[in-house]
């Protein structure tokens, strides 16, 4: 092979290792020319979780510090679903189920322990704020004595599972908690709400609730009213 045959050779293998460079650096660059693109674009908004402060444990925290399943219903969800009794919001809790007696009166299960006419004993702990409500000897059979009026209830916790060491022994199923909305000494302020129907053959149902927050002694102390009929 001559000398100029070789030197051509060389040169051109030269020229496409070149040529194959250059394509490599500009895929390169092309794929990081995309990449200020992407990251110019407007980042959607992240969705923005309400804290839930809740009572669960006998102290206020967040219901994702709680080291167990609670389910907590504000007055805001207790609104929307229309929930003016225990029978409206009962069937939106997970693992909470019941038997009603009498409007005012029910046999509540949490993940299946309830009382029985063989236990005599309740098996759901039922509390206002911090009060335990119901029967404290076995004649009570178990049944919830109090429908509460969720009108002006600042939230509803349900705790799943044994919680007998801070709400004693009838809480073997789990607690079910109103907790009542606290006077507001900031502000003067009030809540109507009326409501009617009709039925067949019979006469007019109506009803009335309203609330009333006052401030008292230079708004260092509050007094908050609530009357239903």
């Amino acid at each position: 092979m001559s000398q100029f045959t070789r030197n051509c050779l060389l040169g051109c293998a030269a020229t496409a290792a070149l040529a194959a460079g250059g394509m490599a650096q500009a895929q390169v660059a092309v794929v990081g020319a995309a990449r200020p693109a992407a990251a110019a674009a407007p980042a959607p908004e992240a969705a923005q979780v309400q804290e839930i402060v809740v009572t669960a444990t006998r102290r206020s925290e967040t219901l994702q510090s709680v080291p167990a399943q609670v389910t907590a219903l504000n007055n805001d969800t207790l609104t929307r679903l229309h929930a003016s009794t225990f029978n409206d919001f009962a069937t939106m809790v997970p693992g909470l189920s019941f038997q009603s007696n009498s409007p005012t009166n029910n046999l509540i299960a949490i993940r299946g322990v309830a009382s029985s006419t063989a236990e005599l004993g309740s098996g759901v702990a039922i509390y206002l704020d911090d009060v335990p409500l119901g029967a404290s000897t076995q004649f009570g059979l178990g049944s919830q004595a109090f429908n509460f009026n969720l009108f002006d209830m600042e939230r509803v916790e349900v705790l799943n599972g044994p919680q007998g060491t801070l709400y004693g022994a009838n809480a073997l199923g789990g607690a079910l908690k109103y907790v009542t909305t606290p006077p507001d000494p900031s502000a003067f302020y009030g809540r109507i709400e009326t409501e009617g129907s009709t039925t067949d053959h019979g006469s007019l149902n109506d009803g009335l609730r309203f609330m009333v927050n006052m401030p008292l002694l230079n708004n260092t102390a509050a007094l908050r009213i609530d009357a239903l009929q």
